[in-house]
């Protein structure tokens, strides 16, 4: 199904009204009435209002920003006509202005816990990282940690954050009835 928005583009941007249908069901939707504890973590670029974050569309926890970081004010470049970035937890704002360019460790904290939490039961964790959305940032352990720039960096510490996560997965001993799927929504800009 397609999206509709307040841009026209098919993406809700801070000032949409709306969001992901509600008539559409999500994975997460799906799972709970099987028994899954369900997750989500990092950028929800599907609606900003109640109604349509994460907690409200069958996940049973949610931290992350609920946009992409050009989309408002922190420490990483930004559109300035847009507000402070929020850090939410569930569907209450609980980190405002978000420290955007230090947030992949809070965010490997936060899936490590779900996933010990949940070891021994069914789970989907639904991962978005911001990373290589535009504008591209690092943390400051990887900042010029590459020949590629601030895109190479930023990769570094997507690669960093991923492996962390399947580290923990082995740790725990469920990596053989565990289900990973890596994908990437976008690339970096052709500027970048």
């Amino acid at each position: 199904a397609g999206t509709t928005s307040s841009t026209g583009l098919g993406v809700f941007s801070p000032f949409s009204n709306g969001g992901l249908n509600l008539s559409e069901i999500t994975v997460a939707q799906m799972l709970k009435p099987l028994g899954y504890a369900t997750g989500a973590l990092g950028k929800w670029h599907l609606g900003i209002k109640e109604p349509y974050l994460p907690a409200s569309r069958g996940f049973d926890s949610y931290f992350g920003v609920p946009m992409t970081q050009n989309e408002c004010t922190s420490n990483v470049e930004s559109d300035k006509r847009f507000g402070p970035c929020p850090i939410m937890h569930n569907n209450t704002v609980a980190i405002q202005p978000a420290d955007v360019q230090n947030i992949d460790a809070a965010y490997v904290s936060n899936i490590k816990d779900f996933m010990t939490s949940h070891r021994n039961d069914p789970f989907f964790f639904y991962y978005a990282s911001h990373h290589t959305h535009m504008p591209q940032f690092a943390a400051p352990a990887f900042l010029n940690s590459t020949l590629r720039g601030l895109f190479g960096d930023s990769l570094a510490e997507l690669d960093w954050s991923v492996g962390q996560i399947l580290d923990h997965v082995v740790e725990l001993g469920i990596q053989n009835r565990t289900l990973v799927i890596f994908s990437a929504d976008n690339g970096p800009e052709l500027s970048d």
